[in-house]
């Protein structure tokens, strides 16, 4: 990650967070949900949480853990509880994890599914993902136990817009997106968020390559219009 996009990152997290310092006297219960299974990004997510919980908040952190490891919780976690069991669904829908080494052994050191001949891992991955979001926005009875504890602002990463759906399912009453990656157009014109078309070179400065990332630059950029 460049300079300049760390510095948007602090920027809009400091903004963030001036918006709850606003009302320093009153404790907000928080719900953050990491709905990513990387590293960074659930170490992103986590850094909110705990900023908001050393300011006095009561934070819920929710995120999906597929396997079975151990894990080691810092002494500022209180209580872990596991709310909803999601294997069912994915027994269902002939879902296993076991087929998707970053998920069965984040650390075995392979890296993930790139290209386009390896579909079926993609395919895994992908019915994991929507399958989970079915789970989050439909079942009544996970929805009616988040609803009751009365959130009074939920923050999801904007990996996709499933976590937004049940935040309005629970009635969160305020609901804010936070991204550690760059935000797609085609995302933002779903939340009415203006873009502007740009270009920035990378750092192969090859006449050829850049000239065509251009061009797909400006193809992406109509097809996120809305008006098209």
């Amino acid at each position: 990650m460049d300079f300049f996009s760390l510095l948007i990152l602090k920027l809009a997290f400091l903004s963030l967070f001036g918006a709850f310092a606003e009302v320093p006297k009153k404790r907000l219960k928080v719900l953050v949900y990491s709905p990513t299974l990387t590293w960074s990004h659930m170490q992103f997510m986590g850094t909110i949480a705990d900023t908001l919980a050393d300011a006095g908040h009561d934070v819920h952190f929710m995120r999906l853990i597929p396997n079975n490891f151990t894990i080691q919780w810092p002494k500022e976690v209180h209580k872990v509880q596991t709310i909803h069991d999601i294997r069912q669904i994915f027994a269902e829908n002939s879902i296993s994890i076991q087929q998707i080494s970053l998920l069965n052994d984040p650390f075995d050191g392979k890296q993930f599914a790139t290209f386009i001949w390896q579909t079926q891992i993609w395919e895994n991955f992908l019915d994991l993902c929507s399958n989970t979001c079915k789970e989050l926005t439909w079942n009544d009875q996970l929805i009616s136990r988040l609803e009751a504890e009365n959130f009074d602002v939920a923050i999801s990463e904007l990996y996709d817009i499933c976590p937004f759906a049940m935040f309005h399912r629970i009635g969160a009453k305020t609901k804010l997106a936070a991204l550690a990656a760059p935000l797609f157009q085609m995302t933002a014109h779903r939340f009415g968020i203006p873009t502007f078309a740009s270009y920035v070179q990378g750092k192969q400065k090859h006449k050829g390559r850049e000239t065509l990332r251009k061009i797909g630059k400006i193809i992406h950029g109509i097809m996120a219009s809305p008006n098209r």
